[in-house]
């Protein structure tokens, strides 16, 4: 298989939606790891390739699992973050304790609790589920948020 002929099963792979830069990069990617491995496992040059694309492949997987998944973690961050600020008596109070990390009471109940918060951990712990499950079921390596925004009810 002739370079151009790489290049086109590349980007047909891809979806079409490779810059030549990136392709260029792939490509330079792969070459870098075929010599490696030919050096160190001593494989032919068709073998080296295959398994240097296969591993190149699978890295590139895995990091758009770890993006997805941080992307999730960030997501219920910030709803908890809103629900905290959202809970305290104003706005101002519920920034500034953010801001401080002020984890006392303002008013309420003797655990320190007040009825605005606990029905805000709830909304949150409500809202962060769904989002997950939005997410979860959306099959490709990152997932699109303005879908979540769209359905969180």
């Amino acid at each position: 298989m002739g370079w151009s002929a790489c290049a086109t099963a590349i980007k047909n792979a891809a979806g079409g939606i490779l810059s030549d830069d990136e392709l260029e990069e792939i490509i330079s990617r792969i070459q870098a790891r075929t010599r490696f491995l030919q050096g160190q496992q001593s494989l032919g040059t068709t073998q080296a390739m295959a398994q240097a694309a296969r591993e190149i492949g699978d890295e590139v997987t895995l990091q758009a699992k770890i993006e997805k998944r941080n992307a999730l973690l960030n997501l219920q961050a910030r709803i908890a973050r809103r629900a905290r600020i959202e809970a305290a008596p104003n706005y101002f109070d519920g920034i500034r304790a953010e801001l401080h990390g002020i984890n006392t009471p303002i008013h309420g109940r003797p655990n320190g609790e007040t009825r605005a918060r606990v029905l805000g951990r709830a909304a949150a712990s409500e809202i962060a589920s769904h989002a997950i499950a939005v997410l979860a079921e959306d099959k490709r390596p990152s997932g699109n948020f303005c879908r979540v925004r769209a359905t969180v009810p």
